[in-house]
Protein backbone atom coordinates (compact mmCIF):
# COMPACT_ATOMS: atom_id res chain seq x y z
CA UNK A 1 0.00 0.00 0.00
CA UNK A 2 1.15 3.95 -0.57
CA UNK A 3 1.97 5.41 2.11
CA UNK A 4 1.96 9.45 2.11
CA UNK A 5 3.93 11.42 4.91
CA UNK A 6 3.23 15.12 6.01
CA UNK A 7 5.84 15.97 8.26
CA UNK A 8 4.80 19.04 10.75
CA UNK A 9 6.30 20.50 14.19
CA UNK A 10 4.08 18.78 17.05
CA UNK A 11 4.60 21.10 19.49
CA UNK A 12 6.19 24.68 19.90
CA UNK A 13 5.56 28.20 18.17
CA UNK A 14 5.09 26.89 15.14
CA UNK A 15 3.18 23.71 15.32
CA UNK A 16 -0.25 25.07 14.99
CA UNK A 17 -0.03 26.73 11.41
CA UNK A 18 2.09 23.66 10.63
CA UNK A 19 -0.48 20.74 11.58
CA UNK A 20 -3.41 22.60 9.99
CA UNK A 21 -1.19 23.23 6.71
CA UNK A 22 -0.99 18.96 7.17
CA UNK A 23 -3.64 18.56 7.46
CA UNK A 24 -5.11 21.00 4.27
CA UNK A 25 -2.37 19.02 2.16
CA UNK A 26 -4.20 15.56 3.55
CA UNK A 27 -7.21 16.58 1.84
CA UNK A 28 -5.59 17.17 -1.36
CA UNK A 29 -4.10 13.73 -1.25
CA UNK A 30 -7.16 11.61 -2.55
CA UNK A 31 -5.85 9.03 0.48
CA UNK A 32 -8.77 6.72 1.85
CA UNK A 33 -8.01 7.55 5.51
CA UNK A 34 -5.74 9.95 7.62
CA UNK A 35 -4.34 9.78 10.70
CA UNK A 36 -2.98 12.23 12.88
CA UNK A 37 -0.85 11.13 15.57
CA UNK A 38 2.44 11.81 17.82
CA UNK A 39 4.22 10.53 20.58
CA UNK A 40 2.93 10.91 24.71
CA UNK A 41 3.84 14.36 26.18
CA UNK A 42 2.59 16.29 28.73
CA UNK A 43 -0.40 17.79 29.10
CA UNK A 44 1.24 21.36 27.65
CA UNK A 45 3.02 19.49 24.80
CA UNK A 46 -0.38 17.87 23.77
CA UNK A 47 -2.18 21.18 23.97
CA UNK A 48 -1.75 22.32 20.56
CA UNK A 49 -4.50 19.67 19.76
CA UNK A 50 -6.96 21.64 21.47
CA UNK A 51 -6.66 24.39 19.11
CA UNK A 52 -9.60 25.70 17.24
CA UNK A 53 -7.56 26.26 13.87
CA UNK A 54 -6.39 22.39 14.10
CA UNK A 55 -9.87 21.27 15.26
CA UNK A 56 -11.79 22.87 12.21
CA UNK A 57 -9.10 21.66 9.52
CA UNK A 58 -9.64 18.07 11.25
CA UNK A 59 -13.39 18.38 10.56
CA UNK A 60 -13.35 19.44 6.85
CA UNK A 61 -11.03 16.47 5.85
CA UNK A 62 -12.88 14.51 2.91
CA UNK A 63 -11.59 10.76 4.03
CA UNK A 64 -11.92 9.80 7.71
CA UNK A 65 -9.60 10.52 10.52
CA UNK A 66 -8.20 8.28 13.16
CA UNK A 67 -6.09 10.90 16.17
CA UNK A 68 -3.95 8.76 17.52
CA UNK A 69 -2.27 11.76 19.78
CA UNK A 70 -0.55 10.70 23.18
CA UNK A 71 -1.25 7.86 24.90
CA UNK A 72 -4.54 6.16 25.94
CA UNK A 73 -5.03 8.66 28.61
CA UNK A 74 -4.67 11.87 27.09
CA UNK A 75 -7.69 13.27 25.00
CA UNK A 76 -7.54 16.36 23.21
CA UNK A 77 -10.10 18.34 20.92
CA UNK A 78 -8.93 16.50 18.37
CA UNK A 79 -10.07 13.01 19.35
CA UNK A 80 -13.29 14.25 19.89
CA UNK A 81 -13.45 15.38 16.19
CA UNK A 82 -11.97 12.46 15.04
CA UNK A 83 -14.13 9.72 13.21
CA UNK A 84 -11.87 7.52 15.00
CA UNK A 85 -10.03 7.65 18.26
CA UNK A 86 -6.88 5.11 18.64
CA UNK A 87 -5.06 4.53 21.74
CA UNK A 88 -1.23 4.61 20.46
CA UNK A 89 0.16 5.72 16.85
CA UNK A 90 0.62 1.77 16.09
CA UNK A 91 -3.11 1.27 17.38
CA UNK A 92 -4.02 3.36 14.79
CA UNK A 93 -2.09 1.87 11.87
CA UNK A 94 -3.63 -1.25 12.68
CA UNK A 95 -7.26 0.05 12.62
CA UNK A 96 -6.26 1.61 8.84
CA UNK A 97 -4.92 -1.16 7.81
CA UNK A 98 -6.94 -4.38 8.22
CA UNK A 99 -5.34 -7.68 9.11
CA UNK A 100 -5.14 -9.78 5.89
CA UNK A 101 -5.84 -13.04 7.67
CA UNK A 102 -9.05 -11.56 9.45
CA UNK A 103 -10.31 -10.15 6.37
CA UNK A 104 -9.47 -13.47 4.24
CA UNK A 105 -11.61 -15.20 6.79
CA UNK A 106 -14.24 -12.42 6.92
CA UNK A 107 -14.31 -13.21 3.29
CA UNK A 108 -14.00 -16.98 3.23
CA UNK A 109 -16.99 -16.58 6.02
CA UNK A 110 -18.97 -14.59 3.30
CA UNK A 111 -18.34 -16.88 0.61
CA UNK A 112 -19.18 -19.83 2.75
CA UNK A 113 -22.61 -18.18 3.43
CA UNK A 114 -23.08 -17.79 -0.08
CA UNK A 115 -22.44 -21.16 -1.39
CA UNK A 116 -24.62 -22.91 1.10
CA UNK A 117 -27.49 -20.20 0.67
CA UNK A 118 -27.32 -20.55 -2.83
CA UNK A 119 -27.60 -24.85 -2.59
CA UNK A 120 -29.89 -24.49 -0.47
CA UNK A 121 -32.11 -22.32 -2.96
CA UNK A 122 -31.04 -25.07 -5.61
CA UNK A 123 -32.13 -27.86 -3.32
CA UNK A 124 -35.38 -25.91 -2.87
CA UNK A 125 -35.80 -25.55 -6.52
CA UNK A 126 -35.21 -28.91 -6.64
CA UNK A 127 -37.48 -30.38 -4.63
CA UNK A 128 -40.37 -28.19 -5.60
CA UNK A 129 -39.70 -28.93 -9.46
CA UNK A 130 -39.34 -32.77 -8.70
CA UNK A 131 -42.58 -32.45 -6.71
CA UNK A 132 -44.40 -30.58 -9.60
CA UNK A 133 -43.16 -33.00 -12.07
CA UNK A 134 -44.50 -35.98 -9.94
CA UNK A 135 -47.79 -34.01 -9.45
CA UNK A 136 -48.02 -33.36 -13.57
CA UNK A 137 -47.29 -36.87 -13.77
CA UNK A 138 -50.14 -38.13 -11.89
CA UNK A 139 -52.23 -35.79 -13.19
CA UNK A 140 -51.23 -37.29 -16.79
CA UNK A 141 -51.49 -40.59 -15.61
CA UNK A 142 -54.71 -40.01 -14.01
CA UNK A 143 -55.92 -38.55 -17.05
CA UNK A 144 -54.74 -40.65 -19.34
CA UNK A 145 -56.08 -43.69 -17.23
CA UNK A 146 -59.39 -41.89 -17.55
CA UNK A 147 -59.40 -42.10 -21.46
CA UNK A 148 -58.31 -45.39 -21.37
CA UNK A 149 -60.81 -46.54 -19.39
CA UNK A 150 -63.46 -44.41 -21.96
CA UNK A 151 -62.01 -46.02 -24.66
CA UNK A 152 -62.21 -49.47 -23.42
CA UNK A 153 -65.98 -48.37 -22.43
CA UNK A 154 -66.70 -46.82 -25.80
CA UNK A 155 -65.45 -49.95 -27.61
CA UNK A 156 -67.25 -52.67 -25.72
CA UNK A 157 -70.45 -50.62 -26.53
CA UNK A 158 -69.37 -50.39 -29.92
CA UNK A 159 -68.44 -54.07 -29.99
CA UNK A 160 -71.87 -54.86 -28.18
CA UNK A 161 -73.99 -53.02 -30.98
CA UNK A 162 -72.09 -54.22 -33.62
CA UNK A 163 -73.25 -58.07 -32.10
CA UNK A 164 -76.54 -56.79 -31.98
CA UNK A 165 -76.65 -55.47 -35.82
CA UNK A 166 -75.09 -58.74 -36.69
CA UNK A 167 -77.31 -60.67 -34.69
CA UNK A 168 -80.39 -58.72 -36.76
CA UNK A 169 -79.09 -59.51 -39.88
CA UNK A 170 -78.35 -63.06 -39.24
CA UNK A 171 -82.27 -63.36 -38.38
CA UNK A 172 -83.07 -61.11 -41.12
CA UNK A 173 -80.85 -63.45 -43.46
CA UNK A 174 -81.80 -66.87 -42.07
CA UNK A 175 -85.97 -65.62 -42.65
CA UNK A 176 -85.20 -64.53 -46.02
CA UNK A 177 -83.00 -67.74 -46.88
CA UNK A 178 -86.01 -69.91 -45.49
CA UNK A 179 -88.50 -68.11 -47.76
CA UNK A 180 -86.28 -68.53 -50.86
CA UNK A 181 -85.55 -72.05 -49.65
CA UNK A 182 -89.84 -72.71 -49.52
CA UNK A 183 -89.92 -71.15 -53.49
CA UNK A 184 -87.07 -72.83 -54.82
CA UNK A 185 -87.50 -75.10 -57.33
CA UNK A 186 -85.76 -77.77 -55.59
CA UNK A 187 -87.98 -77.97 -52.64
CA UNK A 188 -90.63 -78.57 -55.06
CA UNK A 189 -88.63 -81.13 -56.45
CA UNK A 190 -88.17 -82.81 -53.07
CA UNK A 191 -91.82 -82.72 -52.65
CA UNK A 192 -91.95 -85.39 -55.12
CA UNK A 193 -92.56 -83.29 -58.34
CA UNK A 194 -90.81 -83.22 -61.58
CA UNK A 195 -89.25 -80.63 -63.96
CA UNK A 196 -90.01 -81.45 -67.74
CA UNK A 197 -87.17 -79.54 -69.82
CA UNK A 198 -86.89 -79.86 -73.79
CA UNK A 199 -84.56 -77.86 -76.31
CA UNK A 200 -83.13 -76.00 -72.78
CA UNK A 201 -86.36 -74.73 -71.76
CA UNK A 202 -89.07 -75.67 -69.26
CA UNK A 203 -92.31 -77.35 -70.56
CA UNK A 204 -95.15 -75.73 -68.77
CA UNK A 205 -97.95 -77.20 -70.92
CA UNK A 206 -99.16 -80.57 -72.57
CA UNK A 207 -99.95 -78.84 -75.33
CA UNK A 208 -96.12 -77.61 -76.07
CA UNK A 209 -95.17 -81.28 -76.80
CA UNK A 210 -96.08 -83.29 -79.51
CA UNK A 211 -96.13 -87.72 -80.54
CA UNK A 212 -92.46 -88.35 -81.31
CA UNK A 213 -91.15 -85.22 -78.84
CA UNK A 214 -88.05 -86.09 -76.57
CA UNK A 215 -87.61 -84.60 -72.97
CA UNK A 216 -85.77 -84.43 -69.93
CA UNK A 217 -87.92 -85.50 -66.47
CA UNK A 218 -85.74 -83.84 -64.14
CA UNK A 219 -86.18 -85.02 -60.91
CA UNK A 220 -84.97 -84.10 -57.23
CA UNK A 221 -82.53 -86.60 -57.20
CA UNK A 222 -81.39 -86.77 -61.00
CA UNK A 223 -83.20 -86.88 -64.37
CA UNK A 224 -84.30 -89.52 -67.06
CA UNK A 225 -85.05 -89.56 -70.89
CA UNK A 226 -88.17 -89.34 -72.48
CA UNK A 227 -90.50 -89.73 -75.42
CA UNK A 228 -94.13 -88.71 -76.36
CA UNK A 229 -96.24 -91.62 -77.46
Amino acid sequence: MRLILCHTSVQGIYAEDEIAEALRLAAKTGADTAIITRGGGSTEDLFVFNSEKIVRAAATLPMPLISAVGHETDTTLIDLVSDRRAPTPSAAAEIAVPDREAVRSELLGAFLYMRDSLNAGLLARKNMTVGLARETAGLAESYLAEIFQRSDSAAQEHLSMQDSYLSALQEKLAAAAAITESVSPLAVLARGYTRVVRGGRTVSSARELSAGDEFTVCFRDGSVEAEVR
